[in-house]
């Protein structure tokens, strides 16, 4: 597609990225689920001088902390300022994706559509879904399929060159933030490899990708070196590979129904994207070779979707790689029914475009999400009280660790240190408490496969800093993470060096909900 379909074309992107701010207002609101509390608090300790992997156990990848860190740096200590990054990124992969659709389709408005597609897509999901490192990758990935489908043609050797090194960069950005996400690479390197303009220098394309690749993974782990972190990152990251095997969703819900979960709200988009799916594939059929459009449509939607399947847990999030493809499937949806419509039901683009968009935000939540968020505005109400008794769960409950930070805050003084055995490390970031042990959860304490191995570090760390505050949870218990049936008070029992622990210099202060509150004896004098 010549120059003309990508340039020229701003003010499309800014209605596009004010659009996404429309929908995506909602989750503004919105609380933490489990996991933005935890990393939320991992990257408070990383301000707070504390560093990741030695000082505080986490099992993510690095870049999932350097996220909650940048947006605690540039929107404060707030539970919004996730999701306010969120949001960010969710704009640039709808804008991405508006350049990838125009080289691929060369139609401006189903363009416009097909990143609009990903926003409604993304936001159709609840609080727990969304904000998740799965779904972060999609920026990364976005922009370095753009940089491939730009320039990755080009004639000029030095453009090809930066395009495929920034590609290699990025898709290690990616890898840094979800290891399976490298699969959503594939597209790239299949379509390169098919193109005969670009076959011809494959092999030294693809020694810069990996080249470039690789830099970054070793400035990262140099970086993890540099603060002594690097033996305790790489210790954390073999819990990966046990964890994987510790559950295994049935394979309906790994193959049909989590996915399903994820989109299922989304149905006019999910309906367009499904005729867009059928439209490729015959396509593929009858033209008997991977075009363009089936590597950046199809073959990332599958790449995207296995992302998903062979973390074998069935977690909506777990999908959301595939959905940046899947909006670009909407896009050829879209063109697919513009063009079988008569020439005269619709006259010019634009006029296509409007009808488009109109049923896609009338049909869709959007005017729900508006509902609820002028209620909220009007009736003055905070999102812990409005949102989330829809999402609570048997083992999770925002609103009772509001509860708790409420009780904390009125009854001991500020600087009051804490420790939480538990499983609900968001209650750190809501009160602002720095953790006083490397473990902020229960979760490598009572694995089935850790074998007592941290115990003594447990032990040693409380005893060198007594916290005043000794907090145990119950109706915690996520089996399909730990492999352990039983909560965090009742693993407790399996731990008597640590239950002497609390016997010899704690009180029971007071049960709030599912926590049972300890003050340290010699405070409490």
């Amino acid at each position: 597609m010549a120059d003309a379909g990508v340039r020229g074309y701003w003010p499309d992107r800014l209605i596009l990225v004010l659009l996404v701010g429309l929908i995506g207002v909602e989750s503004l609101f919105f609380a933490f689920g489990r996991d933005q509390g935890i990393h939320a608090t991992i990257a408070f300790a990383l301000r707070e001088g504390r560093v990741p992997y030695l000082d505080i156990y986490n099992i993510k990848p690095p870049l999932t902390t350097a996220v909650h860190w940048l947006s605690q740096v540039l929107f404060g200590h707030t539970i919004a300022a996730i999701r306010q990054l969120d949001l960010i990124q969710v704009a640039l992969v709808a804008v991405l994706l508006h350049s990838i659709a125009l080289r691929l389709l060369a139609n401006r408005f189903v363009a416009f559509c097909t990143g609009l597609a990903y926003a409604l897509l993304y936001y159709s999901s609840n609080y727990w879904e969304i904000a998740q490192t799965d779904g972060w990758t999609s920026v990364f990935v976005a922009a370095a399929f753009a940089l491939v489908l730009r320039w990755g043609v080009a004639d000029s050797s030095v453009a090809r060159r930066w395009a495929v090194v920034g590609a290699g960069v990025l898709f290690a950005l990616a890898f840094l933030l979800k290891y399976t996400v490298v699969l959503v690479s594939l597209p790239a390197f299949i379509w390169l490899i098919m193109n005969p303009h670009t076959r011809r220098r494959l092999g030294g394309d693809m020694l810069l990708v990996l080249l470039a690749f690789a830099a970054t993974l070793l400035l990262c782990f140099g970086a993890l070196a540099y603060g002594n972190a690097l033996d305790a990152f790489f210790e954390t990251q073999q819990f990966i590979f046990t964890y994987s095997q510790v559950y295994s969703a049935p394979a309906w819900d790994v193959w049909v129904y989590g996915f399903y979960r994820l989109v299922s709200e989304a149905v006019f988009i999910c309906l367009l994207a499904a005729i867009g799916l059928l439209t490729v594939v015959w396509q593929c059929i009858k033209d008997r070779k991977l075009t363009a459009l089936v590597s950046f449509s199809l073959l990332w939607f599958l790449s995207g979707y296995f992302a998903g399947v062979i973390q074998s847990k069935g977690f909506p999030y777990h999908y959301l790689p595939a959905l940046p493809a899947m909006a670009v499937l909407a896009g050829v949806g879209a063109m697919r029914i513009l063009d079988t419509l008569p020439a005269a039901f619709l006259t010019g683009r634009r006029a296509q475009a409007a009808a488009i968009l109109l049923l896609a935000l009338v049909v869709s939540w959007v005017p729900k999400s508006w509902q609820k968020v002028t209620e909220l505005i009007s009736n003055d109400r905070k999102y812990s009280n409005y949102y989330v008794y829809f999402f609570e769960s048997a083992d999770y409950s925002w609103s009772e660790s509001e509860l708790l930070r409420e009780y904390i805050e009125k009854e001991f003084p500020a600087d009051a240190t804490m420790f939480l055995w538990g499983y609900e490390t968001g209650v750190y970031y809501q009160l602002k408490k720095v953790p006083v042990s490397r473990f902020i959860y229960t979760w490598p304490l009572v694995v089935n496969y850790s074998q007592g191995r941290y115990n003594q570090q447990l032990m040693t760390e409380l005893q060198a800093a007594l916290p005043d505050i000794f907090v145990v949870q119950s109706g915690d218990a996520t089996p399909y993470v730990t492999g352990e049936e039983r909560d965090s008070r009742e693993v407790l029992e399996d731990f008597p060096e640590l239950q002497a622990f609390l016997a010899e210099h704690y009180n029971l202060s007071t049960v709030v909900a599912r926590y049972d509150v300890y003050q340290l004896r010699d405070r409490a004098r």
